[in-house]
């Protein structure tokens, strides 16, 4: 017969730690992506990732419907936004860059 192992409470600190984190990221990333559909762009795209944050899965299938990259990251749809995000929401774009390690390299 295996042997159970006990969870110690360290780790289901570390555990929740790590779920808190992801669901800021989210937040964060959402809040992004809203500055993005404020500003009335239409990308499938964002589309998708909107979708997939709000556990939407009408969303994410009419995206794909209209084109969007099931492999897209967050990565590059932030490096393709650089420019207007660092002028309309400079802050979360610039937290969210540095929590992800991606590289701001925005045209002036």
């Amino acid at each position: 017969m295996a042997t159970r192992s006990k969870i110690k409470p360290s780790q289901v600190k570390a555990v929740d730690k790590e779920t808190t984190e992801l669901k800021n990221e989210n937040k964060l990333l959402l809040n992004i992506i809203t500055t993005l559909t404020k500003k009335n762009i239409s990308d499938p795209n964002l589309d998708l990732f909107i979708g997939v944050l709000k556990n939407d899965i009408d969303k994410v299938k009419e995206a794909l419907n209209k084109g969007a990259n099931p492999n897209i990251t967050d990565a590059s749809l932030i490096k393709y936004y650089a420019n207007l995000l660092e002028k309309e929401n400079p802050e979360s774009f610039k937290k969210y860059c540095q929590i992800k390690g991606i590289p701001i390299n925005t045209r002036k």
